[in-house]
């Protein structure tokens, strides 16, 4: 998932560009990535108008429960789906690793060092150990 956003004086989002990528017919082969796709589970046919239209309206659904209910409806919607465990996140400056703790207020990934230490993270390439 990959996120662009302009926010303006008062901390709100002016707009926001969200780019998501779905593996349908094959996905990355790296041992250090974690991936599958739609036909590696099983889909034997798949529909792309089909994919495409019950993505979008589970992304419109989800969209309206944050306008609705505000980010921490969302925010506990994900944890309780998330994958638990040890993480490594590799951003523009370091590659931290840890215990996945979660999201904070911000929408920011939590990750707990070794040392016991909390780091927040903006934007990070994710894998799970």
């Amino acid at each position: 998932i990959l996120l662009e956003a302009a926010p303006v004086q008062s901390g709100k989002v002016d707009w926001l560009v969200l780019g998501v990528g779905l593996n349908v017919f094959s996905c990355p082969q790296e041992k250090a990535i974690s991936a599958t796709s739609l036909t590696h589970l099983g889909l034997k046919e798949p529909d792309l108008p089909l994919i495409l239209e019950k993505y979008l309206e589970n992304l419109d659904r989800w969209c309206l429960t944050l306008v609705k209910d505000g980010f921490d409806s969302l925010r506990r919607a994900w944890l309780g789906r998330a994958r638990q465990g040890q993480i490594t996140a590799r951003t523009a400056h370091e590659t931290v690793t840890g215990q996945f703790v979660g999201l904070d207020d911000l929408g920011r990934l939590i990750i707990k060092r070794a040392d016991g230490s909390k780091l927040e993270i903006s934007a990070a390439d994710v894998f799970f150990s």
